[in-house]
């Protein structure tokens, strides 16, 4: 009787460990380098630029505590879908707090000082909500004042008065890409933009209309991998910066940020590449198929155009 009577008691110790304990198993398995990026919530980096180890959180939930992994250590805090996050410099939701809406890439003045925080649902409406893919324009840097957001594969020809020559940075989200334009129904100069861009620069309060994407260029890892298609690396042994694109694309100028720093290529599906020297398909060339090649040898760094058959 002793015995079945330690047996109870044990069982119930260890029950009572893991509801005490599940919480904070859940909130470390949310711990990672974006992953786990939330439909609807936000997620906070040790460092600015959204660097750094981080958690995630869901719209509905609080921390009265981040613990001391985090604890007066955040320094960016990235907003998905419909919510809004309210950071508090004390435990328990006590002293100074600020709201964010659209993400801050360094808090600045609330730089390592959040203990407690908590992810609101936003319904407010498309404008003050992020897109899973898609892109929001800030009308200043550092992803700070009025903005407005779209989806992936839209396009706007004019801003009207409210933005237009306005805009000063851009977030962009999951696999979207926007090509931005100085003038009305995409006339002008141009640009295209395929990561954050916290401050605009030259292109500051320049942006007339622009053009957003599905895009495929990504980061490495192989995070958009097509069925039939290939991606380009610009280190050997498919690593590095990469952009993948599928069979029957291609590109007469693979731009600034790959032109002639390719060093591998991987082929998918019953894909098959043909790279060239110079752009528009010019010069030399070389034919990729069968899994794809880890490094190029003496087609390192070489390649501007691109054909995926």
């Amino acid at each position: 009787m002793k015995r079945a009577l330690g047996f109870a008691y044990l069982a119930l110790f260890v029950l009572g460990l893991i509801h005490v304990l599940s919480p904070r198993l859940e909130a470390q398995n949310r711990i990672g380098n974006g992953s786990n990026q939330p439909r609807d919530g936000a997620c906070f980096y040790l460092d600015a630029g959204y660097r750094g180890d981080s958690f995630c959180m869901n719209a509905g939930e609080s921390r009265r505590n981040v613990e001391d992994r985090f604890n007066d250590k955040i320094s960016s805090v990235r907003v998905f879908g419909r919510a809004r996050v309210v950071v508090y410099e004390h435990e328990n939701f006590g002293g100074a707090r600020r709201t964010i809406t659209g993400g801050v890439s360094n808090l600045q003045d609330w730089n390592d000082r959040i203990t407690a925080v908590q992810v609101e649902s936003d319904r407010m409406g498309f404008s003050g909500s992020e897109s899973q893919n898609g892109v929001c324009f800030y009308l200043d840097a550092d992803y700070r004042g009025e903005k407005f957001c779209v989806n992936g594969d839209e396009s706007q020809q004019n801003l009207g008065e409210h933005y237009n020559d306005r805009i000063s940075s851009i977030q962009i989200f999951g696999r979207a890409e926007v090509t931005v334009y100085d003038d009305e129904n995409f006339g002008g100069s141009r640009q295209t933009f395929r990561q954050d861009v916290p401050n605009l620069r030259n292109w500051n309060d320049r942006i007339t209309s622009f053009q957003v994407t599905g895009g495929q260029y990504g980061s490495s890892g192989g995070g958009y991998e097509p069925r039939n298609g290939a991606c380009f690396y610009q280190d050997a042994d498919y690593r590095g910066d990469s952009f993948c694109i599928n069979a029957g694309e291609s590109r007469r100028n693979v731009e600034d940020r790959f032109n002639d720093k390719i060093s591998s290529v991987r082929v998918f599906g019953g894909a098959r590449v043909v790279v060239y020297e110079h752009e528009n398909f010019g010069g030399a060339s070389r034919t990729i198929a069968g899994g794809g090649v880890s490094n190029l040898g003496d087609f390192n760094d070489k390649i501007t155009s691109i054909e995926v058959r």
